[in-house]
């Protein structure tokens, strides 16, 4: 089942862009919206997210916390790279495997 892409946009057909439910993929868009949330940003759902990394490093058991309590179902990480990209960005790598068979 095709589920929408984050981010969100428009395919070149004029459809929303989606990806299959249950796919790599799909596990990668997943845990980008987790680790790209603060927690308590989302009122209806403030424990969703991970803490602000901005004065240290984005703790890898904080996101399979994170997963463990809102899914997907399945993904282990096994590991977060951070690199500084320039004075004000840093680029996060979240690793991970899928570890639930997909029937």
């Amino acid at each position: 089942m095709g589920i929408l892409s984050h981010p969100f946009r428009i395919t070149p057909t004029g459809e929303a862009a989606t990806v299959e439910d249950g796919t790599p993929e799909a596990h990668a868009e997943a845990i980008a919206v987790l680790v790209m949330t603060r927690r308590g940003e989302r009122p209806m759902a403030p424990g969703f997210g991970t803490s602000d990394p901005a004065f240290g490093r984005l703790d890898p058991a904080e996101v399979e916390a994170g997963l463990a309590l809102w899914g997907p179902d399945g993904v282990t990480v096994t590991g977060v790279d951070m690199e500084p990209v320039d004075d004000r960005t840093m680029r996060v790598v979240v690793h991970f495997e899928d570890t639930e068979v997909q029937a």
